[in-house]
């Protein structure tokens, strides 16, 4: 029987500088030190993505297109993988009590990601599906590129064209070059500079709402990791599903990617969503405008043994006592958004999604 073509994402997770760290360092160490970042990529981006193989220095995952429907996502999984590298690395260095050249050259380390969508099929390889296709080839040629030679970064996530088409978005400030290979031709890609955007998305500056300051404040558990729930709190067209009687799309993104001044319109109920602060896979806080009428919103994600919880609060934004808005701020969330009824839908859908 033919093999079924499907099409998805690919992504391979390269660990920047470990040729010249492996060849000038004692070899027990760097062998410690590899397994620390390996390990941590492959918890962070999986189940989320599935796990094709450790490559040496690297890890290859996939996805299909039919389970990563907001791309957006995956490129959200990718920065906030990179976080958590850069975390682990200064936490590495810092509890170092080792003098040897490896534990002090932790800091020379980074990480680059590609990133590329296309046709595969899967073939059973000692038990287990392994995608194969031009596509997967390509994959792994993009990591031979010319980013770093022209850029100078040393950590970065490369998209190829076919992939940023896919998610529907185009980031800016991206270094846009086009790549040549043997039997496979041309590939436009663009590459953004994952150093810049370890700044962008820790730095100081927060807007949540937290429970006690909040007129409404809920929360409920998800049987799925943290990725999953919080493409289906925050893709338009999955919220159109969840949110009874709602229609959710895309009006504005300032910057190319979904973020802080990114506006949403629900043509049902007319409101203005306004992204206020975006950590994906952390929080997010938004407003919701129509009229006179204006809601600060902070969901907030965090994971658990079984999955994840989110703690949604809610307050309207207005001069008037709190004794006041409370009660009408309370009728909003559970007579016209029925949150409880809502999240409940959320839960059954990622239950027949998985």
């Amino acid at each position: 029987m033919a093999s079924v073509i499907q099409r998805g994402y690919f992504v391979l997770a390269d660990i920047s500088g470990y040729t010249s760290f492996m060849a000038s360092n004692e070899l027990d160490h760097v062998q410690g030190i590899l397994n620390n970042i390996l390990t941590l990529i492959i918890r962070h981006m999986t189940p989320t993505l599935t796990l094709i193989e450790v490559e040496g220095d690297a890890v290859f995952l996939y996805t299909p297109q039919s389970k990563m429907l907001r791309g957006e996502t995956l490129l959200e999984l990718v920065e906030t993988t990179y976080i958590t590298f850069r975390d682990r690395q200064k936490t590495m260095q810092r509890n170092a009590t080792c003098s040897c050249n490896a534990c002090q050259a932790i800091p020379s380390l980074d990480l680059k990601f590609i990133i590329h969508y296309g046709e595969y099929v899967l073939q059973e390889v000692m038990g287990h599906d392994k995608p194969i296709g031009s596509c997967v080839n390509l994959a792994h040629r993009l990591l031979k590129n010319k980013v770093s030679e022209a850029t100078g970064w040393r950590g970065y996530a490369l998209c190829s064209e076919p992939c940023l088409k896919q998610m529907e978005i185009w980031p800016n400030s991206m270094y846009a070059e086009v790549e040549t290979y043997e039997h496979l031709g041309e590939v436009q890609t663009y590459s953004m500079n994952l150093d810049v955007r370890y700044k962008e998305l820790t730095e100081d500056r927060r807007t949540v709402l937290r429970a006690e300051e909040a007129d409404v404040a809920l929360t409920h558990h998800f049987p799925a990791p943290l990725p999953v729930v919080w493409e289906w709190l925050n893709d338009p067209p999955k919220r159109t599903i969840w949110m009874k009687g709602s229609s959710w799309a895309v009006k504005e993104r300032p910057r190319g990617r979904t973020g802080p001044g990114t506006h949403n319109h629900c043509s049902n109920y007319r409101f203005i969503e306004e992204i206020l602060d975006w950590r994906p896979f952390e929080y997010f806080t938004v407003r919701y405008s129509r009229g006179l009428l204006k809601l600060i919103i902070t969901g907030e994600l965090k994971p658990t043994a079984e999955g994840t919880q989110i703690y949604w609060n809610m307050k309207l934004d207005s001069a008037w006592p709190r004794w006041l808005v409370c009660p009408i701020c309370k009728l909003i969330a559970t007579r016209l958004m029925k949150m409880k009824q809502s999240f409940a839908t959320v839960e059954r859908l990622i239950l027949a999604e998985s």
